[in-house]
């Protein structure tokens, strides 16, 4: 399950960090249109790809993602559960930028809370599950 989890977080990094717009371009260079990438294998720390590895972008949904692997890891370790509930705090439901659209004192099980940082990038799903 560990090893599930540490490939998920890599393909959603990757997928996070290729995301652009739909275009009607051919690259045929074969590189990675992307900023900067890339992809490691975890049981050996072997470089698989790069593309300007040590460029600085803004970390966007990635700290999504980070959170997400958190609360998996939590959840393996029996620190948390997918049917534990939060009280989501007023801090957490007037965060801004893409939202859940939870309330303040309203009490969400942690895998709603899940769901709202995966599909909808909710800010406030994040805030109130971190």
């Amino acid at each position: 399950m560990r090893e599930k989890s540490r490939i998920f977080v890599l393909a959603m990094l990757l997928i996070m960090l290729a995301a652009r717009p739909v275009q009607a371009a051919h690259h045929s260079s074969g590189e990675l249109v992307a900023k900067s990438a890339i992809a490691m294998d975890l049981n050996t720390g072997r470089i698989l790809y790069e593309q300007n590895p040590d460029q600085q972008i803004p970390p966007a949904s990635l700290t999504k993602v980070i959170t997400l692997y958190l609360v998996f890891e939590a959840i393996q370790e029996h620190r948390l559960s997918f049917t534990d509930t939060v009280l989501v705090s007023r801090v957490a439901a007037m965060e801004g930028g893409s939202r859940m659209n939870v309330r303040p004192g309203e009490r969400v099980i942690v895998r709603e809370l899940m769901k709202g940082i995966a599909v909808a990038s909710g800010n406030d799903a994040c805030v109130a599950l971190a």
